[in-house]
């Protein structure tokens, strides 16, 4: 009876970890302005040099933010401003944070929630023009990966 229990105790903490796994738990905070320095630079993915999707962003210390179509080129650039929110961090070097980006041309704001590997220089986020992404579902929102 008592293995029974310990083997059910198991499964109930082995889903509960699995269900916890895809959300965005905040850990221990991050500074916002070191944040920023791990994020100014150049930002690229040649995949979507292929696809409508934005290939390269830059962003300095200040959060002004230039986004292109094509790494290799300085076309279709779409200027604007990002805005940490909030960011922290878990161990390991991945840097989760929450950022706003207006973008000038068309006066729209953009949420992110995006997670930063610092190991490996990997920016991943996910976005919506609503609101902050509450966890991290790359299927109900839209998602781009860059690296460094």
């Amino acid at each position: 009876m008592k293995r029974g229990s310990i083997v059910a105790a198991r499964c109930l903490v082995a889903a509960v970890l699995l269900a916890v796994s895809g959300c965005a738990a905040i850990g221990k905070s991050y500074s916002k302005e070191d944040l920023m320095e791990k994020l100014s630079g150049e930002w690229k993915n040649t995949e979507y040099d292929l696809s409508t999707s934005p290939a390269r962003r830059i962003v300095d210390l200040q959060g002004n933010f230039r986004q292109y179509g094509k790494t290799y080129e300085d076309m279709n650039e779409r200027s604007g401003i990002i805005t940490i929110a909030k960011a922290w961090s878990e161990s390991g070097g991945l840097i989760w944070f929450r950022d706003k980006i207006y973008y000038y041309d068309s006066d729209a704001t953009v949420y992110e929630l995006s997670k930063l590997d610092l190991n490996k220089m990997d920016w991943t986020l996910i976005w919506s023009e609503e609101k902050f992404p509450s966890e991290w579902d790359a299927v109900e929102y839209p998602s781009y990966f860059y690296r460094k």
